[in-house]
């Protein structure tokens, strides 16, 4: 065999190898500051295509109307300088991994009053694709992972009133508007769990260590007492949640 030929066949497998790398890898994280409360992203990743693709979906997502990638910057340092509209922007990583993109984006509006507001977003890293539940779960087992949702929030509302009674039985006044408010959003409430007839949210974050659900019981009650409402995320550990995933799924790589 040639010197040539046999340095060819050498140098294939090794720009393969390096092509792989570079593909597999973490996407990178640029970020844009416009003020001290609003801060946004721009990822990259070797793709440009796929790169547009989260980008784009982020901006229209997140910023909505009138914003594009040419312009997001300008815009938001512009909008930084108001009072009204949006008057805070930020973002959370959770996961980063040369297949899986997993964020939380927080935004507040301020008009004639604040609004604020936690979006969650999945990218499938190989595809640039958001991905949502229904990709993920296996149709057949949704309702398993609302029994356990059900079961887990039974328990907090029983803690959280435990705790509003505690904390509200001082006086006479508070003592007559929690039977009266309190306990009958409660008792509403917990009804529904008797039989676990409730909707779980479709959204959902990841970690290296599991999944997180959402359900909001008690969402209606006065602000004085939010404190008493249960925590609304239920993170289950990839070891309880995989027996319902679908064999081929865009978290796989994620699950131990």
């Amino acid at each position: 065999m040639k010197t040539s030929t046999l340095i060819v066949w050498i140098l294939i497998p090794y720009f393969i190898f390096m092509n792989f790398i570079v593909q597999a890898q973490d996407a990178a994280i640029v970020p844009f500051t416009a003020s001290e409360s609003i801060s946004f992203l721009i990822v990259q990743l070797p793709d440009q295509t796929k790169t547009d693709r989260i980008n784009n979906f982020l901006v229209n997502s997140v910023l909505g109307e009138g914003f594009t990638i040419a312009n997001f910057k300008d815009k938001l340092t512009q909008q930084s300088k108001k009072t009204e509209g949006l008057t805070a922007l930020s973002y959370k990583i959770n996961i980063n991994t040369p297949s899986v993109l997993s964020l939380i984006i927080s935004t507040c509006w301020t008009g004639a009053h604040e609004n604020c507001l936690e979006s969650q977003y999945n990218f499938d890293l190989t595809t640039g694709y958001n991905f949502t539940l229904d990709q993920v779960i296996t149709p057949s087992n949704w309702s398993d992972v609302e029994k356990l949702v059900c079961n887990d929030c039974r328990q907090r509302m029983l803690e959280a009133k435990a705790k509003a009674q505690k904390e509200l039985g001082n006086s006479w006044y508070e003592k007559d508007w929690f039977d009266k408010s309190y306990e009958s959003q409660w008792q509403e409430e917990y009804q529904k769990l008797q039989h676990c007839g409730i909707e779980v949210d479709r959204k959902f974050h990841l970690s290296p260590d599991g999944i997180g659900f959402y359900y909001s019981s008690m969402q209606f009650l006065p602000m004085v007492s939010r404190n008493y409402a249960p925590n609304p995320e239920y993170f289950y550990s990839w070891t309880v949640i995989k027996p319902f995933l679908m064999p081929s799924n865009p978290i796989s790589n994620l699950v131990k």
